[in-house]
C-alpha cells in the first residue's frame, strides 16, 4: 500500500544523515545549530566551492563546545570562513534547522557531554518537511513577521524573530569564545561518566576550650625550703595560687560558660555519643559569637570589679588580676618571717641580688626591708609565680570538623537523631565526571 502524503515526517537524525542531507544541496543551504562538527564544516566548504551558497547561524557560546554539541576545531574553521559560509551568530540555539534547496530537516541535537546517542531509538528525534515548510521557515529566518491561525485554538505564543548581527561583532564573540577555551580548554565527552555527587550541608563538631576552666593552681616551695640548713617539716611543701573559692567566684568564667554553652546550642544539634552536629552555614556565626565571648572573658578576668577598693566590698566581682595579687602578697608574708629567722639562707637569698644585699649591709635600707624587697624578687623569678597575662594568653578555643561518613548514616542511633531534628545531612545532584576520576562538577564542605 502506497504510503500517504504528508507535510512533514517523522525521522530519526543521526550525524551521518545530517551529512547525507547536506550532500543534496545544489543550490543554497540555511543551517542553525548550538555547534558544528568539523566534518560538517568541511563538508559546507566542500559544496560552497561547487557554486552553493550557504547561510550558517551558530551560537558562539563557550558552553556549546563544553557540552558537546560541537567541537572546538569546527568554531576555529567557521571562524577562518564567515565570509564563504555567511556566518551570523544567535544566543542560546537548540534547535537545528538545515534547509536545503527545497526540503528542511529539523531536530533535536543531543549534548554528547550528558548523554550518549543511542543506536536504537523508539521516538523520532526530528523530522523533514518540503518546499512549503521550508520557505515558510526562510522567511521567518530572513526576519519577515508571518503570522499563523491554528483553527480552534485561542493562544497567544511568543514569537521569536532571528536578529542579524553586523560581521565584525560575530568575529569579536567567537574570538571571545576561542581564547577562553584556549585558556581553559573543554574535557572531552568521550572521557565523561554520568554519576551522582553530594555537598555535605552539615559536619560533626568538636569544639575544644583551653585554658578556660582554671585550676586550683599550685607551685612548690622545695627551693625554698631547701635553703635552710635544717628544714623543719611543717613548713608548707606547696602553695595554692587560687583556691577553690577563688575559681568558683571568677563571675567571668562561670559567665562565659554559661554563654558559650546556650550560643552553641542555638547553633548545633546534639547528636549524643557522636558529638555535635553543626550545618555549614551556622559555622562562621558560631566561630564569631564564640571570638566576641572569649573577648569579653579575657577582659572580665583583667578588669572585673574595676578597682581594688571595690573588690574588698564584693569578694564576688574579684578579677583574676586582684586574686592572683592577693595570693602572691599572701604568700611574701607567709615566706618573710622564716628568712628573717634564718639569716643563714641569706646567701642564697641575695644571690640574684647583690646591690641590694650591700644596702641592706650599709644600713641604707633597713633588715625587714631588704628581706622582703628578695623574698618578692625569689617569688617571681625562682618560685615562677604565675602573672594573670600568663594564664589569660593559654585561653583559646579549636574548632575541628568532620565529614559524615556514609558508615555513620547507615547506623540506625544516628539516622533516630537526624530524623528528630528532622536534618538532611547532605544535598545529592547529578553530574559528570572523567573516567580518570577528576570531577568535572566538585561541591565543596
Amino acid at each position: 500500500m502506497k504510503g500517504e502524503a504528508a507535510a512533514v515526517q517523522f525521522v530519526k537524525v543521526t550525524k551521518e544523515s545530517v551529512l547525507s542531507f547536506l550532500g543534496e544541496a545544489r543550490n543554497r543551504i540555511v543551517i542553525a545549530k548550538a555547534g558544528y562538527f568539523v566534518d560538517e564544516i568541511e563538508k559546507l566548504l566542500e559544496l560552497v566551492k561547487k557554486g552553493v551558497h550557504c547561510d550558517l547561524y551558530v551560537d558562539t557560546s563557550e558552553n556549546t563546545v563544553r557540552y558537546g554539541f560541537g567541537e572546538q576545531a569546527a568554531l576555529e574553521l567557521i571562524n577562518k570562513s564567515l565570509d564563504r559560509l555567511n556566518v551570523q551568530s544567535a544566543n542560546y540555539i537548540r534547535l537545528a534547522i538545515i534547509i536545503v534547496d527545497d526540503a528542511v530537516m529539523v531536530y533535536s541535537p543531543a549534548a554528547l557531554s550528558w548523554e550518549e546517542v543511542s543506536e536504537h531509538i523508539d521516538f523520532p528525534n526530528g523530522f523533514i518537511g518540503g518546499s512549503g515548510m521550508a520557505k515558510s521557515l526562510l522567511r521567518q529566518i530572513e526576519g519577515e513577521p508571518i503570522e499563523i491561525n491554528i483553527e480552534g485554538m485561542n493562544i497567544a505564543i511568543q514569537t521569536c524573530p532571528v536578529i542579524q548581527k553586523a560581521s565584525e561583532e560575530i568575529e569579536q564573540e567567537i574570538e571571545t569564545t576561542l581564547s577562553v577555551l584556549e585558556e581553559n580548554p573543554p574535557v572531552d565527552p568521550a572521557e565523561l561518566r554520568k554519576t551522582t555527587f553530594y555537598r555535605n550541608k552539615y559536619k560533626l563538631l568538636k569544639m575544644a576550650l583551653h585554658g578556660v576552666r582554671i585550676k586550683n593552681k599550685s607551685i612548690s616551695l622545695r627551693p625554698f625550703n631547701n635553703m635552710f640548713p635544717k628544714t623543719n617539716l611543717r613548713l608548707k611543701s606547696s602553695w595554692n595560687v587560687l583556691t577553690r573559692e577563688d575559681v568558683e567566684n571568677l563571675v567571668a568564667i562561670n559567665h562565659f560558660l554559661m554563654q558559650a554553652g546556650d550560643v552553641t546550642a542555638k547553633h548545633t544539634f546534639d547528636a549524643r555519643r557522636y558529638g555535635t552536629l553543626i550545618e555549614l552555614k551556622s559555622i562562621r556565626p558560631l566561630e564569631n559569637c564564640i571570638a566576641f565571648l572569649m573577648y569579653e572573658l579575657m577582659d572580665g578576668l583583667v578588669s572585673e570589679g574595676k578597682g581594688d577598693e571595690s573588690q574588698d566590698k564584693n569578694p564576688l566581682r574579684k578579677s583574676l588580676v586582684y586574686l592572683l595579687k592577693e595570693s602572691r602578697t599572701a604568700l611574701i608574708d607567709h615566706l618573710c618571717p622564716q628568712a628573717m629567722e634564718e639569716n643563714g639562707c641569706w646567701g642564697q637569698l641575695f644571690a640574684n641580688d647583690k646591690t641590694l644585699y650591700r644596702q641592706m649591709q650599709s644600713g641604707k635600707i633597713s633588715e625587714d626591708e631588704a628581706v622582703k624587697q628578695a623574698v618578692e624578687t625569689y617569688v617571681d623569678h625562682r618560685l615562677n609565680f604565675p602573672k594573670a597575662q600568663q594564664m589569660i594568653d593559654l585561653i583559646h578555643v579549636e574548632f575541628d570538623y568532620y565529614d559524615i561518613s556514609d558508615e555513620l548514616l547507615v547506623k540506625d542511633d544516628f539516622v533516630e537523631t537526624l530524623e528528630r531534628f528532622d536534618i538532611e545531612v547532605r544535598d545529592y545532584q547529578d553530574g559528570y565526571e572523567q573516567n580518570n576520576q577528576k570531577s568535572l562538577f566538585e561541591f565543596s564542605g
